[in-house]
């Protein structure tokens, strides 16, 4: 039984020796902050990112077409319902470590029905495995969400 014991406490030492998960991925808030957050703060948090996209986008020269799509919505969908869909994405421990905007731009996409969630979802966390498990720099691009979600598309 001890040796069982020393086994399975063996096994454990990886985890406990990673120390405490970051509430960031990537310079980005994850999951782990929003569910830190009460729903008013919740809403001014995804208040405060459409209005830092919106300001991105009147003060670049050109936005690209697939920029300004991943950031729209069906137009029947609050920001309510947009901190509703974020916190049931985050309710799944998987998705934890993805970027608060990460799962933004995802929920968008899924209700305008480009994408499914599942899909998208596993496509995300692919990518955030690919790019933690990198060595040396990566280009911005690579961080860049959009093509990931895009790629996810459901016929």
């Amino acid at each position: 039984m001890k040796t069982l014991g020393s086994l399975v406490l063996f096994g454990m030492l990886p985890l406990l020796a990673a120390g405490e998960p970051s509430n960031e991925t990537f310079g980005l808030e994850n999951g782990r902050v929003w569910n830190t957050l009460t729903p008013d703060w919740k809403g001014a948090c995804l208040m405060g990112m459409v209005q830092g996209w919106k300001l991105r986008a009147n003060t670049e020269e050109s936005t690209l077409v697939r920029v300004a799509n991943a950031f729209s919505a069906s137009g029947k969908f609050n920001t309510n319902d947009l901190a509703d869909m974020v916190t049931s994405v985050y309710a799944d421990t998987e998705n934890i470590a993805l970027p608060i905007g990460w799962v933004v731009l995802a929920s968008l996409a899924i209700e305008r029905g480009e994408t499914s969630r599942n899909t998208v979802l596993v496509a995300l966390r692919k990518q955030m495995t690919k790019l933690l498990s990198g060595k040396g720099s990566l280009p911005n691009t690579d961080f860049d969400p959009i093509a990931t979600i895009a790629a996810s598309r459901v016929p």
